[in-house]
């Protein structure tokens, strides 16, 4: 083989090399943009379902609940599925009172979520996997504590615990939660999915935002 054609293979190699070296600093910078999207758009979409709820409260007297879903669907007529079993029949209810019109503001992403399609029209609206965000029920605006979690994620289904995995793989380690004040923080999760605020779990009864009452959690479907 000619001296030219070493030439040409070795400048090859050299370009290969450091477009790997490129790719091995650049891909770090990549993951992390990825996860401060993530959570950015999770605290933001927690921050306007926080309003949402508001203006709901201020037409219905109280966040969605089982009580107030006979009162939206006399109102608007409504063929959306209410209700009260998940979070998905709850956050219905901002939809048919034409509070919310986008499924997009229900979603972050998790490990068992999926991008709505924004189409919420009869029985697609708010299908299982277009909501990621757990509510708890029971609440209102002028008789919650101003601390009191309202809207979180990423929660286990069926269980009072935080996902690790999403919370670690989309943000930063984190639960986001929007509190009764509009407020929406992002706390740690232990290894074990606890979420600890001053010196307790968050779903310990004896929290002075529960009122020694277990908190009513509505999954999301």
């Amino acid at each position: 083989m000619s001296k030219k054609w070493w030439r040409w293979i070795l400048g090859l190699a050299i370009a290969l090399i450091l477009l790997l070296l490129l790719a091995g600093l650049t891909a770090p910078k990549l993951i992390r943009s990825s996860k401060r999207s993530d959570l950015t758009e999770a605290v933001n979409n927690a921050r306007q379902i926080g309003l949402a709820l508001y203006e709901f409260d201020h037409h219905y007297g109280r966040y969605p609940d089982d009580s107030t879903a006979g009162m939206v669907r006399e109102a608007t007529s409504t063929s959306l599925k209410l209700g009260s079993s998940t979070s998905n029949d709850c956050f219905r209810q901002l939809i048919a009172a034409e509070i919310m019109q986008s499924e997009y503001l229900f979603y972050a992403k998790t490990t068992s979520s999926r991008r709505p399609d924004n189409v919420y029209s009869g029985s697609q609206a708010l299908e299982k996997g277009e909501v990621a965000f757990a509510y708890i029920a029971g609440l209102s605006s002028a008789k919650a504590h101003p601390r009191a979690p309202v809207v979180m994620t990423p929660l286990v289904p069926g269980k009072r615990l935080f996902d690790i995995k999403s919370a670690r793989k989309y943000f930063y380690g984190k639960a986001i939660i929007l509190h009764a004040d509009n407020s929406v923080r992002s706390y740690p999760v232990d290894s074990s999915g606890h979420v600890w605020i001053d010196g307790k779990t968050l779903f310990d009864p004896s929290q002075p935002f529960w009122d020694d009452k277990v908190p009513d959690v509505k999954w999301p479907e």
